[in-house]
């Protein structure tokens, strides 16, 4: 597969069992679905989420992502969609492994029909994309995308829907997320563009920052939790300087 990516989920719930998720090729910028798998572990290979942990709590997990064809594949997001297919928690993730095991911001009670879902970019690939992970304080959840252009300001939409910042998180408040940056480069490198993600408002009105880290560094995502209230008509871009 052109430009394939790879990528794990770790995952421990409140009763202490764990799983392993993979998904061992995907397509660069596509979200896919990781189900159970991996060598030399005791569980049965190709199980979706809600089927492999039914009636279990996650209480915590992680997302790394691997090389394909001796090509790297960057972290871009990680979720676990409710059986309607909403964002029911997001999962953080990177390169390396954190020193501590992440947790989910809430706790996902497990139920059939869910699904553990990823995306990633290939390293290698010219193109320049950015993902953003919001955790709402409402309880709902969203993963965001842009492909940015240089010295072009790029508004981000919704992985799930298509979706602006403003029309996915109407009436929400922006509780927890974190910003990831696939490239070698800051999103400000020559300084002809913004060294952070930006919402705004219907005015251009400056509203909060989400500050990206290098998905290519093999460092992993914080949350940033300075709450950004959300209204129809605001925007979150980048403007990207190589």
């Amino acid at each position: 597969m052109a430009d394939a990516v790879a990528q794990s989920v770790t995952v421990r719930c409140s009763s202490g069992r764990c799983a392993y998720f993979i998904k061992d090729s995907g397509a660069s910028g596509t979200a896919f679905e990781l189900v159970t798998g991996g060598n030399d572990l005791n569980q049965t290979a190709g199980v979706s989420f809600g089927d492999a942990l039914s009636g279990e709590t996650v209480t915590h997990a992680f997302s790394q992502c691997n090389g394909v064809v001796s090509e790297a594949s960057s972290f871009g997001g990680a979720w676990i969609t409710s059986p309607q297919g909403d964002v029911a928690a997001i999962v953080q993730g990177g390169g390396e492994m954190p020193p501590v095991y992440p947790p989910l911001f809430r706790a996902v009670r497990v139920s059939p029909g869910m699904q553990l879902k990823g995306i990633a970019e290939n390293a290698g690939t010219a193109v320049v994309r950015a993902f953003v992970g919001v955790n709402y304080a409402s309880g709902r959840c969203d993963i965001f995308s842009a492909t940015l252009v240089d010295a072009t300001k790029t508004a981000f939409t919704s992985v799930i829907s298509g979706a602006t910042w403003g029309q996915a998180g109407a009436g929400q408040i922006a509780a927890a997320y974190y910003g990831i940056l696939n490239n070698t480069n800051t999103v400000n490198e020559d300084n002809n563009g913004t060294n952070a993600f930006y919402a705004q408002d219907a005015q251009g009105g400056l509203k909060g920052f989400i500050f990206p880290i290098l998905a290519t560094n093999g460092v992993w995502t914080h949350y940033t939790t300075v709450p950004i209230q959300i209204h129809q008509n605001d925007t979150l871009s980048g403007t990207y300087a190589t």
